[in-house]
């Protein structure tokens, strides 16, 4: 029988990062290969009676979509937390639950570790934390309309045709140095611009 085990950062990730309340339907998307952090989260979640925990295959890449019965639960959550090894970020299937009102968090690529010490257990509301999560609501707009810009004919085309595209990739490296600045206050030197660079175009599948 499996130990059940309570982790204070998975509290965290329902009542105050996804800020989750006691009528709302919370869906865990998990996998073969984050099956661990998964039940994690379920075990957390003991106090939300309307929870419910879907396992799929473990995909093959960043954005690929996920099966047709966990798109379909992702549209019927409130909250939803997925604890894949890839990120389902830039599926049509988070675009859709996104749009039709859910709120999203991404757990990919958790390990026990991450639940155990580090970010999760920080004070997001003093200090220098408060500063940041003061920025994020404009942030996220930010780059929500780099990412997703107006959806052009071009683009309505590509998606007609099964292809899933950052389109606002180029803009959003070209702003990149604004977008540090901004955040974080320090100037982005040219080689972390290459390595960020680098790795947005690792993790998001794409070339520039």
């Amino acid at each position: 029988m499996r130990e059940k085990k309570i982790y204070e950062s998975c509290r965290r990730l329902l009542t105050v990062c996804a800020d989750c309340k006691k009528d709302e339907k919370i869906l865990i998307v998990t996998d073969d290969d984050c099956l661990e952090i998964g039940l994690a989260i379920w075990d957390a979640a003991e106090e939300f009676p309307n929870k419910s925990m879907i396992l799929m295959p473990t995909r093959k890449m960043h954005g690929e979509e996920p099966t047709d019965l966990v798109a379909a639960a992702m549209l019927e959550a409130d909250v939803i937390f997925r604890a894949t090894k890839f990120s389902l970020s830039h599926s049509f299937a988070r675009r859709r639950a996104r749009e039709n009102g859910a709120r999203d968090l991404n757990c990919c690529d958790y390990d026990i570790a991450m639940l155990e010490h580090g970010g999760l257990y920080n004070d997001f509301f003093a200090g220098e934390s408060r500063r940041f999560v003061d920025r994020m609501p404009k942030t996220a707009s930010v780059f929500d309309s780099v990412i997703n810009p107006p959806k052009t004919e071009t683009i309505l085309a590509g998606e007609r045709n099964g292809l899933n595209t950052v389109p606002g990739m180029q803009m959003l490296v070209s702003q990149m140095d604004v977008i540090f600045k901004f955040l974080f206050d320090v100037e982005l030197q040219p080689w972390h611009k290459a390595a960020c660079v680098a790795h947005m175009c690792e993790y998001l599948g794409v070339q520039l």
